[in-house]
C-alpha cells in the first residue's frame, strides 16, 4: 500500500492533552516520501517538513519499509491503528502513543512510539521539531479539511442512500416478477 494524501487525526496522549494533526503526504515512489505537519492544540499552532532523507534514515533505522514506517507514523499521528495485524507481532499487542514537549521559542518537540503492551516496552519511532506557527491560519487550515471532508463524506452517503433505493425497488419489482410468473405456471397447471 503506498499512503499518499491529506490526513486529519486527534491524538490523545497519556497526560489528557488533545491535539490535532493535520498531515500531507506526498509519494514519489514506494522508497521516496514526504511529510508536511500542523499540529494544533488550539491554543497553539507548529508545523514540521520532513522529506525523504528522513524517512529513508528512520526506516533504516527501525529496519522496516519506508512504506511501513510511514503507515506507523501516520497511524500515531492521526491517532488510529494502521490495522489488527499490523499491530500485533508474534502475539504482543501493541499501541503507538505521542509525546508532545514544548521547548524554546514557543516550539514543541514530537515523539511518537509503539508500545508492547504485553511486556511494557516502547520504542521510539522518531521524533521531529514543530516550529511554532501562525494559529489562526493554521486552524483555518485544518477546520477547512475537515469541512471539505464532511462533505465529501454527506455527498458518498447521499449516494449511497440513493443507490440503496434503486436496489431495493429492483429487487421489488424482480419478486414482483417472479410472484405473477408463479402464479401463471399455477394457472397453467390447474
Amino acid at each position: 500500500m503506498t499512503m499518499t494524501g491529506t490526513k486529519l487525526g486527534k491524538i490523545e496522549l497519556e497526560n489528557g492533552e488533545t491535539y490535532f494533526a493535520l498531515l500531507e503526504i506526498e509519494r514519489d515512489s514506494p522508497d521516496d516520501a514526504s511529510l508536511s505537519i500542523i499540529m494544533t492544540n488550539i491554543d497553539k499552532c507548529w508545523k514540521s517538513q520532513l522529506d525523504s532523507q528522513f524517512f529513508r534514515s528512520q526506516s533504516q533505522r527501525t529496519k522496516c519499509s519506508v512504506d511501513r514506517y510511514l503507515e506507523m507514523m501516520v497511524s500515531c499521528l492521526t491517532g488510529t491503528e494502521a490495522n489488527e495485524s499490523a499491530t500485533e507481532e508474534e502475539g504482543n499487542k501493541s499501541k503507538y502513543v505521542c509525546q508532545v514537549k514544548e521547548i524554546a521559542n514557543n516550539d514543541a518537540e514530537l515523539t511518537w512510539k509503539r508500545q508492547l503492551l504485553e511486556d511494557d516496552v516502547s520504542f521510539r519511532l522518531g521524533t521531529t521539531r514543530l516550529r511554532s506557527a501562525d494559529t489562526t491560519e493554521n486552524l483555518r487550515t485544518i477546520l477547512a479539511f475537515g469541512v471539505n471532508r464532511i462533505k465529501e463524506l454527506e455527498k458518498l452517503t447521499e449516494d449511497q442512500r440513493h443507490e440503496e433505493n434503486r436496489l431495493l425497488q429492483e429487487k421489488r419489482n424482480v419478486v414482483e416478477k417472479l410472484e405473477s410468473y408463479v402464479t401463471e405456471i399455477g394457472r397453467a397447471h390447474v
